[in-house]
């Protein structure tokens, strides 16, 4: 994003994403509502089968908002073109959501595992947080 050609639609910009810890996710889901919550990382790689779908993954899952932000369809092909090239000296290759370091020093993807229980109850005619 801060290459000469897509600098510019990235200037200032702080991205879409914010990767919440398990610790910092079990506390807004109990200020939600929510019981019974339990939160934490697990490895999650995502293995392509080649480029091709690689790139698809990245447009369609993983930078839309960024795709959004390049003026023209030249630009955007040109961004996905990119990383997909530098991707393809991983091994295997991975899409991160969010890399963590392993004890090893081996970056891998990881998710948060959430699990919780949010009370209703019924009350006229509509359904409120308990």
């Amino acid at each position: 994003m801060a290459a000469p050609p897509f600098a510019p639609a990235f200037a200032g910009w702080s991205g879409p994403w914010e990767f919440a810890d398990p610790m910092l996710t079990a506390d807004r889901l109990r200020a939600a509502g929510f019981v019974e919550v339990e939160t934490g990382l697990e490895a999650a790689p995502t293995t392509l089968p080649d480029a091709s779908a690689y790139r698809a993954f990245l447009a369609s899952v993983i930078f839309g908002a960024h795709l959004a932000r390049l003026p023209d369809a030249t630009q955007r092909d040109t961004f996905l073109d990119t990383l997909t090239a530098e991707a393809a000296g991983d091994t295997p290759p991975v899409c991160a959501r969010l890399l963590a370091a392993e004890p090893g020093g081996t970056p891998t993807e990881m998710k948060v595992r959430v699990r919780g229980a949010r009370c209703w109850m019924r009350g006229a005619g509509s359904v409120r947080q308990r």
